[in-house]
């Protein structure tokens, strides 16, 4: 995270599909910050992709 943190990624993603939760942090000046997460249900929204969300409950169904 601090290595993409370093070179100015501006979304970072983490899955845990064994709890079926998806958090996103976004860059800002302060480093990462949570932005968007769910678990088991719900939608995780990026704010770099204008309109792109995934629903944790689709992605997770087959777990």
């Amino acid at each position: 995270m601090k290595l993409y943190e370093r070179h100015g990624v501006k979304e970072y993603w983490l899955v845990f599909p064994l709890e079926k939760t998806i958090m996103l942090y976004e860059l800002t000046e302060k480093g990462y910050e949570l932005f968007s997460s769910a678990t088991e249900e719900g939608k995780v929204k990026s704010n770099v992709l204008e309109g792109f969300e995934l629903d944790v409950e689709e992605i997770f169904k087959e777990l």
